[in-house]
C-alpha cells in the first residue's frame, strides 16, 4: 500500500514500522518521515489498513489534524471518515469477533460523525 500512495501523495517514507501499540493504529514523524503502524492492524478489513496508511502518509504533507489535513483527506480518500469508525469499531486487540452488524450497515450519520482516528476506543458519538 505504500508503493501505491507515496506517487500518488508525491511523498517518500525513509523508515516504517510495524509493532505492538496500545492505543493507536498508526504514527507518524514528520520531520525523520518514518511511520508506525499497529500489528493489530493485519487483522482488520484491508480498507482500514490503507485508511491507516493513507492517514499517515498524509501527515507528510500536514503534520495536525487541521483543515487542510482534513481537506487531503478528503479529496484522496472521500470515504476516510466512515473507514476510521470502521475501524475503531472493531476490537482493539484479540477477544471474540462479532461482525453481526456489519459497518456497511451504519447509517450516513454514523458512518460520518466524528472520533479520534488515530486512537483505539476513541471516544464514539
Amino acid at each position: 500500500m505504500l508503493a501505491r500512495w507515496q506517487p500518488l501523495l508525491d511523498v517518500r517514507v525513509q523508515r516504517f514500522f510495524v509493532q505492538t501499540m496500545k492505543t493507536k493504529w498508526g504514527s507518524c514523524h514528520h520531520k525523520a518521515r518514518t511511520i508506525r503502524f499497529n500489528t493489530e492492524l493485519a487483522k482488520k478489513p484491508a480498507e482500514c489498513l490503507e485508511y491507516i496508511v493513507v492517514h499517515e502518509l498524509v501527515h507528510l504533507l500536514e503534520p495536525t489534524h487541521n483543515a487542510r489535513f482534513v481537506a487531503l483527506m478528503d479529496r484522496l480518500m472521500p470515504e476516510w471518515q466512515f473507514y476510521r469508525q470502521m475501524l475503531n469499531r472493531l476490537p482493539a486487540r484479540g477477544g471474540h469477533w462479532n461482525y453481526c452488524a456489519p459497518p456497511c450497515a451504519l447509517s450516513a450519520v454514523e458512518r460520518h460523525s466524528g472520533c479520534d482516528a488515530g486512537v483505539i476506543g476513541g471516544p464514539q458519538p
